[in-house]
C-alpha cells in the first residue's frame, strides 16, 4: 500500500505540473501590460526594449506575447495528445514561428531582404524533436502508470491466493518483492517494470 501510495503521489504531481502551467500561460500573456504606452523604448534592468517600426513598446509585447502563448498551446496539445494526427501540429507550429520571427523583422529588419525560412526551418526542427522526445517519455510515463498499478495488484492477489496452501513459495515470493520495491527508488521506470513483469511470471508458473 505504502508503495502504491508513493506512485500515485508521483503521477499526481506530474499533472498538476502540466496542470499549472497551462493555467498560468494566460496570465503570461498579459505581462504586455505592464509595458508603458505609447512609449517607444521601455527600459528594464540590465537592456532596454525598442519597438522598432511598431507604435509603442505595449503593441509590439502583445504581437510577441501573442505569438508566443498560440505556440506553447500547439507545444501542450502535442505532447500530451496520444493520436497519430498529432504531426500535423507541427506545421502549425512553424508556421506560428515563422510569424513570430516576422515580427522582430518587421520591427528591426522592414526593409530587409533576409529570407526567414533559412532561421525558422532549423529552429522548427530542433524544437519539434524536443516535443517529440517528451511527448514519448509522458507516452511511457502514462503506459508505465498503468502497467505497474495493474501488475502490483496481480502481484498482491497472487500473494493473497499462494499463501494459504504454499507458505514456503509464498515467503520466498515475498522476500524477493519487498527486496525489488526497497531497490526500486535506485531503478528508472522501465527497469522496475521489467523486474517486477519477471517475478510476477516466475511466481505464477510456481502455482
Amino acid at each position: 500500500m505504502k508503495n502504491k501510495k508513493l506512485y500515485y503521489i508521483q503521477f499526481i504531481r506530474k499533472d498538476i505540473i502540466m496542470a499549472i502551467l497551462i493555467i498560468t500561460l494566460p496570465f503570461v500573456f498579459y505581462l504586455y501590460n505592464l509595458a508603458p504606452k505609447h512609449n517607444r523604448v521601455w527600459e528594464i534592468f540590465l537592456f532596454k526594449i525598442n519597438s522598432g517600426t511598431f507604435y509603442d513598446v505595449n503593441v509590439f509585447l502583445w504581437n510577441i506575447f501573442t505569438k508566443i502563448l498560440i505556440i506553447a498551446i500547439i507545444s501542450i496539445w502535442f505532447i500530451t495528445c496520444k493520436y497519430w494526427w498529432r504531426f500535423a501540429l507541427l506545421l502549425g507550429l512553424t508556421i506560428e514561428t515563422f510569424k513570430l520571427l516576422g515580427i522582430f523583422k518587421e520591427a528591426y529588419f522592414i526593409n530587409s531582404k533576409i529570407n526567414l525560412w533559412i532561421f525558422v526551418l532549423p529552429i522548427a526542427f530542433i524544437y519539434s524533436l524536443l516535443l517529440i522526445y517528451i511527448s514519448k517519455k509522458i507516452g511511457y510515463y502514462n503506459y508505465a502508470k498503468t502497467e505497474i498499478s495493474q501488475i502490483n495488484f496481480e502481484v498482491d492477489k497472487l500473494l493473497v491466493e499462494v499463501k494459504h496452501f504454499k507458505m514456503k513459495d509464498y515467503k520466498m515470493f515475498k522476500q524477493k518483492l519487498f527486496e525489488l520495491r526497497k531497490r526500486k527508488k535506485k531503478m528508472n521506470k522501465k527497469e522496475y517494470l521489467v523486474r517486477i513483469i519477471v517475478l510476477r511470471d516466475q511466481f505464477e508458473n510456481l502455482i
